[in-house]
């Protein structure tokens, strides 16, 4: 789960596609990417200032939560073959700030909107 939460390690696959999209791709391709990167941009910004204005501790700055943290490899998708450190969170934890991870939910939501009519027609298509 935890390489499926890390953004970095997945980035340069999306630039990759979002690239050859652009060069490769027909008026559709370009601007799904376009209508992608916007909101995201535009997400970002207002999510920060969110963020630092109300404050809210995360859950390791609370208490005493288990933390699964990948190994530091270069390149970043080295990580997936190498096994986690699980530990708990401790004083240390409480006094630095996670950082807040919206590009895969953002991601999600708007190919779920762009694919929305596939996929809710899946299992009507499978069944008959």
């Amino acid at each position: 789960m935890a390489a499926l939460s890390d953004a970095e390690i997945w980035r340069p696959l999306f630039v990759a596609v979002g690239i050859s999209a652009l060069l490769f791709g027909g008026f559709k391709a370009r601007a799904f990417v376009i209508c992608l990167v916007l909101p995201l941009l535009i997400g970002s910004l207002v999510t920060s200032a969110l963020k630092s204005a109300v404050d809210r501790p995360r859950p390791k700055q609370v208490e005493s939560v288990r933390m699964v943290q990948l190994q530091k490899a270069r390149p970043k998708f080295l990580t997936l073959f190498k096994e986690p450190i699980i530990r708990f969170s401790d004083s240390s934890d409480r006094s630095r700030s996670g950082l807040h991870r919206v590009l895969p939910a953002r991601l999600a939501v708007l190919v779920r909107n762009r694919c929305g009519r596939l996929l809710t027609n899946l299992p009507r298509l499978a069944l008959a």
